[in-house]
This record gives structure tokens, C-alpha cells and sequence, in this order.
């Protein structure tokens, strides 16, 4: 049987059995056009996930050290980590900056009003470089602020419109746990994410934290590379 002869009967078994023809092409075209419109919206959720996360600071290249192993993580109470874990870590030559984290729950007051958050930082004068996170108004706290344990914070703009609304609240003093600091920045707005504000925060200089949260240890450090070829042998040689 030719070629020509064999698309032939094709074509009369189609025009023979038109309506099962047709579902059996619907079948093929819904199952095609299914897996195309599966593929596009998870592509189009991954880059939206990645670009929210680098939005808020955690790029390609951004790494957070915690205590222990992958498989036996130490939670935040049992963290192991102190500043000199910190310090080798930015003596690595492929480290461009590095900064221990604290967090703890904690409350602000100004005059009258109480704004209570579950992100009370300490942090090292990095952070908005290393975070991507820019002071709006003010600015932020200088090393030298943070070893001499300078009573000086940076409020979310969260905090900072529930406590002090319209009105500027840098120079102004706030009690934080109960102790007066002086506001020196504002941080730029992050807006939230999954659920979570990253603008109801303060941020203290890490030595200034330590002693308000009366702890010598950290939650984690995260660090920086130059780019995402230095990343696997960097996180060997820190680990």
C-alpha cells in the first residue's frame, strides 16, 4: 500500500467516525494547551517568588549561617553563635560583608502610645547594604556606635507611623524594653510578604541588643559573595 493510499483511508476512517475524530483532537489539544498553561504559571510564580525575595533583601548571592547541622538544626534559644563566629567568617577572601542577626519580641513606647513586634533586631552598620535595605529618613548607626553600645535605633516604618504618625520622629527618644533610646533613622518601606510585615521592626547596633537581650549569642549571620559561582565552595569552607 502507497503512501498516498494510506492517508486516504485515514482521512475516510476520520470523515467515518467524525464526532469521535473530533473529541479525541479536543482530548489532545486540552491536554497541550494544559501542560503549556501549568508550565507558564510556574515559571511566572517562580519568578515572582524570587523577585519578592530579593525585594526584601535575600538575593542570589545572600547566605544565613545557623547553628548545628542540616539535619539538627539549634533553634533560636539554643542558638551557639557569638560575634566571633562573625569576624572569621568576614576574614573569608570571597565574603564582601557579613552581619549577625539578634531577634527578639519586644515593645516600643512615645509618649502615650505602645507599639509592640515580634522583630526587635540587632544588627551590625552593614545591614542596609547587605540587606538592600535603605534608611528613608535619618540615617543608620555607625560602628563605632555599635562597639561603644550607643543607645540608638532605627524604626520600621511600621513602628514609626503607629507611634509618631505624620509627625518626624528622628531626634525624638523612645523607650525600648523599658530603656531610653534616641531615634536616629527610618528605615524605606518593604511593604509584607506571605503575611509578614518586614516594616513592624526596630533595629538596634548588635553589641547595644546583646546587652538589652542579656546574651553573648547570636541567631545567625548572614554574609554576602560576589556572585552565585563563589557560593557552593564558600559555604563549604564556612561550614
Amino acid at each position: 500500500m502507497s503512501l498516498f493510499e494510506s492517508f486516504q483511508m485515514a482521512l475516510q476512517s476520520l470523515r467515518g467516525n467524525r464526532m469521535r475524530s473530533f473529541l479525541t483532537m479536543l482530548g489532545v489539544i486540552i491536554g497541550i494547551a494544559a501542560v503549556i498553561t501549568m508550565v507558564s504559571m510556574g515559571e511566572g510564580t517562580k519568578e515572582y517568588i524570587v523577585s519578592q525575595i530579593q525585594g526584601f533583601g535575600m538575593g542570589s548571592t545572600t547566605i544565613a549561617v545557623h547553628p548545628g547541622s542540616q539535619h539538627t538544626p539549634s533553634g533560636m534559644l539554643g542558638s551557639s553563635l557569638t560575634m566571633e563566629d562573625t569576624d572569621l567568617i568576614l576574614q573569608h577572601p570571597k565574603v564582601t560583608g557579613a552581619t549577625p542577626f539578634l531577634v527578639q519580641a519586644g515593645d516600643v513606647k512615645f509618649g502615650g502610645k505602645r507599639h509592640e513586634t515580634q522583630w526587635m533586631m540587632g544588627a551590625a552598620s552593614s545591614y542596609p547594604e547587605l540587606i538592600n535595605s535603605p534608611v528613608a529618613a535619618g540615617r543608620f548607626f555607625t560602628d563605632a556606635e555599635d562597639v561603644s553600645y550607643k543607645k540608638v535605633v532605627v524604626l520600621g516604618d511600621t513602628v514609626a507611623r503607629d507611634l509618631f504618625g505624620s509627625f518626624p520622629p528622628i531626634g525624638e527618644k523612645v523607650k525600648v524594653n523599658g530603656t531610653n533610646f534616641g531615634v536616629i533613622g527610618v528605615m524605606k518601606r518593604k511593604g509584607s510578604f506571605v503575611g509578614m510585615d518586614f516594616d513592624d521592626s526596630i533595629i538596634l547596633p548588635t553589641h547595644t541588643a546583646m546587652a538589652l537581650f542579656n546574651t553573648d549569642k547570636i541567631l545567625e549571620v548572614v554574609f554576602s559573595v560576589p556572585a552565585e559561582k563563589d557560593i557552593y565552595q564558600t559555604v563549604r569552607d564556612v561550614e
